[in-house]
């Protein structure tokens, strides 16, 4: 029986697979949509909170309010989404997708199901649900 891999070779295993799914996500959203990782997370984070504030939107990110006013000008001026006064609260500004940022977001989706069918398509699907059992189990635990 071969000795079982360390758990530092496991985690750098880990490590460099993420690092190929970020350089495969950036490929996917720069040559299909046009979008930076950050552009395309903050649509999707408005899309799930619709009317979304963008001070719930810096929290969901795990970015600051500033780093979203940008994002936001900028998706605003290519027509993905537009900022309306939140009528219980003067001083915020809510978001939504216009339906050219919404026709964006179900292709971002479809070519995120696709890509993620492809890199996953040799695996059975017992195989699938032991990684995700791992995975979610070492994520837990990446956690704390």
């Amino acid at each position: 029986m071969s000795q079982a891999p360390s758990a530092r070779d496991i985690v750098a295993l880990l490590f460099a697979t993420s690092h190929q799914l970020c350089l495969r996500s950036d490929r996917l959203l720069g040559a299909t949509l046009g979008l930076s990782e950050g552009r395309a997370r903050l649509l999707v984070a408005v899309s799930e909170f619709e009317p979304a504030r963008m001070g719930l939107l810096a929290r969901q990110l795990g970015v600051t309010a500033r780093s979203v006013t940008g994002m936001v000008d900028a998706l605003e001026r290519d027509g993905l989404l537009v900022r309306d006064p939140d009528p219980e609260d003067r001083r915020a500004t809510l978001l939504r997708l216009t339906s050219h940022g919404r026709a964006l977001i179900d292709r971002l989706l479809d070519a995120q199901h696709r890509s993620a069918d492809e890199m996953l398509g040799a695996l059975s699907s017992q195989d699938k649900h032991e990684l995700f059992r791992l995975l979610t189990e070492v994520h837990k635990r990446a956690d704390g």
